[in-house]
């Protein structure tokens, strides 16, 4: 089974022959790829960093960080790579042709993570959590190791399990995983009886009819029914009447017919008829003289039943968009989808999950009136495990929403029920964890902060044991402030923090945290810094662990002037229900406004959100030229297209051709021009320059600014001098690897100039302070000879600014010409605004919302499309960013 994960991207630790099949990547990345089980695999391409050379690799097995592969896949040749050469997931062409072929699903936590069974018995196994929906009734079962194949009989969830009871199979008692059907709402495909195969197999119609005699002739009226009871045909089902030329008059409508048959003489005419049924392809109604006898055929041409669209929850599925295990963030639109079948969609029906909105129930529950810890409003539509509801009226009670410290002044590391135990460094510099709760928040005395001052690790840690049953919201705290500047909080205290939580000696487990903290740097300006107070949702751990670390500032100290554990008393929102449900609620999920349409179109045609284009030069009013960093000839224009148009001043003018042709080259520039810099120290001179080196794994560091620590912002800097305007797109740079921490800057500005003499911004950036190789991307590209990098801010005192490894980046430019159908009446000024229109533009209408474990589960009403061409489709949605789609379908009917 093809395996994927999202962001799989690393690189190699050791350099690779041809013929080698195993692949090492570093041990802190094994995580980033998807673990597999027996039979699993996904497939990677590798890339020289320096030639930019590619080959695609399949991986089979995954021991840690040390991937299988077998080598040379899909065309490319088996190469050689060096150190540092990138290897990530890819969705090849073989990997969409095994996804399509795929007809086995696993179970899957909220995490992405597959959940493995435990057998119960020869006919039934269980899996933590609520995998009810996934396992339906009838839906194929596949086991492992024994590959045994049968249906779900039934699957019931109590006590945090689901026990599935399969039919038609035998559960191994040495069960590794189990896998299920891909499209649960499929016909199962188990044995029919002859009574089922004739209900699906032979759809010959039922005809219910009358005949009346009328003037000139006899009228016939008959409806049309599945020979099925209860089931219907699809509304688009067409229906061929095949009738001899005596019968005049015929029409039909959805599936009511009429006709006249004519008199054949006044003695021979036809009586009343019916009303009679008849299950048969061929009906004769029969005259006074049977050798004068009319029939007329009637053959079912159905619509049948096409494939189903699956949108991927991944950036490919939903380009665009913030895209993670639950989705995509709203708004988003998924990637076009053609008909693999090559047929045309005559209808959709489309159905997706959205998560988020959950409301927390609490004490007090009833079916009428929902007890809340968030304010919802009169009119708004709750979806509950109960059914769906709408709130009546909603009353406030209780609850502050101010958080308060709740540790008392401590002057002992166990005081009042609570024990501070702090980490203190290897050297043994530091004051007493329980300073930070002595005096909160006094600057008026130099022992009243907790700090550690080795210089070295510049971080601290405290374990807080609360007394029991303590309810924590989060943190606040302050810097300490020295009389001297060097230790000013900008200087010493944290620049990042967690508190984390844990009960029984068990995993610590994330409470609140923030990162690249700025603090002033005055000892008069006082500051708190409050973080992620859980107003919604305070916790109880019977142990706390609090850290921070001020790597970045200029002290050799880091300390801490007051620490607050914080409490949050939480409002309670009684809300009254128009209409009590049929049992109180566990699960509560808040319908939100959505705005949902379908893009159509032909095959491979474009069907995204709009896209805003960029006036070239020399456009006429018959040809319009763009310029772009990406190809647009098949967005803007698809041979026989549905949306072959593009929007200028909002008034659409419909195109009749693309043309295109591109420049520059795409990705690290293999030429990174002469090396130009600042005054450097002695030891990092030419040729140790961050241009010509690989990643640097050996701790040697290049380039070295000769000022140190408050001299080098806005003076050191290092760059390239092309020999032609060259554009840039981005950078990847490392920072100090091997060397103190201290030589890293926090911020640099890239810079252009056309004479290596006057310097332009361009973009200003933020660095992690560590060894990490990073990548940086230009908002927009620019042109320029000269390029460079400046620092704009500060490494610790004494310490110069060291890189180790720099390389500009470059995107190809596009001139993309739209012929139009209908010349403009003058050639444009280069001043409209022009974009390729949004191409998803048909509403869809919300049939049906149930709740789906903590996703609302939504099923759109049918839609139909007339047009004989439409093979593609896609999927847009817009409404409260906080939201996320994923798992979405359209469900459709192929012309016959």
């Amino acid at each position: 089974m093809i395996v994927l994960k999202n962001l799989a991207e690393s690189f190699i630790t050791s350099a690779i022959d041809a013929s080698a099949t195993q692949i090492t990547i570093p041990a802190d990345h094994s995580g980033k790829f998807p673990n597999l089980l027996e039979g699993d695999n996904f497939r990677c391409a590798l890339v020289n960093p320096a030639t930019e050379a590619v080959e695609f690799i399949n991986v089979t097995a995954r021991a840690n960080n040390v991937l299988t592969v077998s080598r040379g896949e899909e065309g490319s040749a088996p190469l050689a790579f060096p150190v540092e050469s990138r290897i990530h997931i890819r969705m090849t062409a073989k990997t969409w042709e095994e996804m399509a072929a795929e007809c086995w699903l696993r179970p899957k936590d909220t995490s992405g993570d597959f959940v493995l069974p435990q057998y119960e018995s020869a006919d039934s196994f269980s899996l933590t959590g609520d995998f009810t929906s996934f396992f339906s009734v009838n839906r194929a079962v596949k086991t492992y190791p024994n590959k045994s194949v049968g249906f779900v009989e039934s699957a019931v969830f109590v006590d945090g399990l689901t026990t599935v009871k399969v039919i038609e199979m035998t559960v191994p008692a040495d069960l590794t995983h189990v896998e299920a059907g891909l499209d649960p709402d499929a016909l199962a495909k188990r044995s029919l009886s002859n009574e089922e195969l004739l209900g699906y197999m032979t759809p010959v119609p039922i005809l219910e009819m009358e005949a009346l005699e009328v003037d000139c002739g006899t009228l016939v009226s008959g409806t049309i029914k599945h020979p099925e009871a209860g089931k219907t045909y699809p509304d688009s089902t067409e229906f061929h009447f095949n009738l001899p030329d005596e019968i005049t008059d015929f029409s039909i409508t959805g599936q009511s017919f009429q006709m006249r048959m004519p008199v054949v003489t006044e003695l021979e005419s036809p009586k009343m008829i019916g009303p009679i049924t008849c299950r048969a392809a061929q009906l004769s109604l029969i005259l006074s003289d049977p050798s004068n006898a009319v029939s007329f055929a009637v053959r079912y041409v159905g619509v049948k039943a096409g494939v189903t669209l699956a949108f991927a929850d991944t950036e490919a599925g939903y380009p665009g968009a913030d895209v993670n295990a639950d989705g995509a963030q709203l708004p988003a639109t998924t990637a076009g989808l053609d008909n693999p079948t090559g047929k045309a969609f005559v209808s959709g029906i489309t159905e997706f999950e959205l998560v988020g909105g959950i409301i927390q129930l609490k004490d007090g529950t009833t079916e009428s009136i929902l007890k809340l810890a968030m304010l919802v409003a009169a009119g708004d539509v709750i979806i509950t495990d109960q059914g769906e509801c709408v709130v009546a009226s909603v009353t406030s009670t209780g609850g502050t929403g101010i958080p308060v410290n709740i540790v008392p002044v401590m002057d002992a590391e166990t005081s009042n029920g609570w024990t501070v135990t702090p980490t203190p460094p290897a050297d043994g510099g530091y004051t007493p964890g329980f300073n930070a709760f002595a005096q909160l928040y006094d600057q008026s005395s130099f022992g009243h902060v907790w700090e550690n001052y080795d210089g070295t690790t510049r971080e601290g840690t405290l374990v807080i044991t609360p007394p029991a049953g303590t309810e924590i919201s989060g943190f606040s705290i302050r810097g300490y402030y020295g009389t001297s500047s060097a230790f000013y909080a900008n200087n010493t205290a944290p620049r990042d923090v967690r508190l984390r939580g844990r009960n029984s000696g068990g995993e610590w487990v994330d409470i609140c945290s923030a990162s690249n903290l700025v603090w002033p740097a005055s000892p008069a300006a006082e500051e708190d810094k409050w973080h992620d107070v859980l107003a919604d949702n305070n916790v109880t751990y019977d142990q706390l662990e609090f850290y921070g670390t001020n790597v970045g500032g200029t002290s050799e100290r880091f300390a801490v002037d007051g620490l607050k554990i914080l409490f949050v008393t939480q409002a309670e929102y009684t809300t009254t229900l128009v209409e009590a449900l049929p049992d109180i609620p566990t699960k509560a999920v808040k319908k939100s406004d959505l705005a949902l349409k379908v893009g159509a179109g032909v095959t491979g045609e474009y069907l995204g959100p709009e896209i805003p284009l960029v006036w070239g030069t020399g456009s006429t009013n018959t040809d319009l030229n763009f310029i772009s960093t990406d190809s647009l000839a098949d967005k803007i224009f698809t041979q026989d297209g549905v949306h072959n148009d593009i929007e200028i001043d909002g008034v659409r003018h419909a195109v009749s051709g693309v043309s295109e042709t591109s420049s520059g080259y795409s990705g690290i520039l293999p030429d990174q021009g002469s090396y130009i810099h600042s005054d450097i120290t002695y030891w990092a001179t030419s040729p140790y320059d961050p241009f010509i080196r690989a990643v640097d794994t050996e701790g040697v560091d290049l380039f070295c600014s000769n000022e140190a620590g408050t001299g080098v912002a806005d003076v050191a800097w290092f760059g390239s001098q092309f020999a032609e305007d060259t554009v840039v797109s981005g950078f990847y740079i490392q920072q100090a690897y091997g060397q103190l921490v201290g030589n890293n800057i926090s911020e640099v500005m890239i810079q252009k100039s056309a004479d290596g003499s006057t310097w332009e911004d361009v973009e200003q950036f933020t660095l992690t302070r560590d060894f990490g190789l990073y990548h940086f991307t230009l908002t927009t590209p620019d042109n320029s000879s000269y390029w460079r990098c400046l620092a704009k801010s500060n490494p610790d005192t004494n310490h110069g600014w060291v890189v180790a490894y720099f390389r500009w980046e470059s995107v190809a430019e596009y001139i993309t010409t739209a012929t139009l159908e209908a010349s403009l009446a003058s050639a444009p000024a280069g001043t409209e605004i022009v974009k390729i229109p949004n191409r998803c533009i048909t509403p869809l209408t919300i049939d049906t919302c149930i709740l789906s474990g903590d996703a609302l589960k939504y099923t759109c009403a049918k839609v139909p499309f007339s047009d004989p061409n439409i093979k593609r489709l896609s999927l847009s949605f817009s409404g409260d960013p906080s939201l996320r789609v994923k798992a979405a379908k359209i469900y459709t009917e192929e012309g016959a």
